[in-house]
């Protein structure tokens, strides 16, 4: 299995929130309104990591359990030509790939791409402000924008890998999955049938880990 090279734009016409906070000092917990995107709805959250000086910025699936079963968005299909038509309403992962601004500097270099089951672990970690960042921000009201899209190949590949993981367990091509990416694959064992499945997922992050 080769894995495809993902050309991911973000542009003016993406979707995105804009979300202004100030005294990130003492912030807790603090999460926006739900806001909709992909058929889903979502909420931005800042946490703070006790003991660590750490205000960790977080995307947080937010549709009701209820409406996953539901099937009433048409937005909620993934197309692909190289794997079968899969729902991540009934496949549990979803890949979304973002970048993230604060006062209108990115703050990544690069796109981000991530991946989330999202009946298991329902958010991705967007970016971390260390103390001393924390500190250059407080006493001010700061914009924070974060433009998103969804990836529904790579998506339909992990949905695949999981599925089919007795095939991918020796695979030298998994050295090209992320560490997230493979604990997403790992959290959606439990929607494949293979009896296995346990026992191929030790021989597949040994396989990880000496091609990685």
């Amino acid at each position: 299995m080769r894995f495809p090279l993902l050309i991911c734009r973000l542009g003016p016409n993406q979707p995105n929130i804009t979300w202004k906070l100030s005294n990130l000092s003492k912030i807790t917990e603090k999460e926006t309104s739900s806001f909709k995107f992909g058929g889903f709805s979502w909420k931005l959250v800042a946490k703070t990591i006790k003991g660590e000086n750490q205000l960790v910025f977080y995307l947080r699936f937010d549709t009701p359990p209820e409406a996953l079963h539901a099937g009433e968005s048409a937005e909620n299909t993934y197309n692909s030509t190289s794997y079968s038509t899969v729902s991540p309403v009934n496949d549990g992962i979803l890949t979304i790939y973002f970048v993230m601004k604060a006062n209108g500097g990115v703050v990544h270099r690069e796109i981000q791409i991530k991946s989330l089951n999202i009946e298991k672990s329902p958010s991705i970690k967007l970016h971390t402000l260390r103390q001393n960042e924390i500190m250059e921000l407080s006493g001010r009201e700061n914009e924070f924008v974060v433009n998103l899209n969804l990836e529904y190949t790579y998506a339909a590949i992990l949905i695949h890998i999981s599925k089919n993981i007795d095939k991918y367990h020796q695979n030298k091509s998994v050295g090209h999955l992320s560490r997230d990416d493979v604990c997403a694959v790992f959290r959606n064992l439990g929607n494949t049938e293979l009896s296995f499945a346990q026992e191929y997922a030790l021989s597949f992050v040994s396989t990880w880990c000496k091609y990685c």
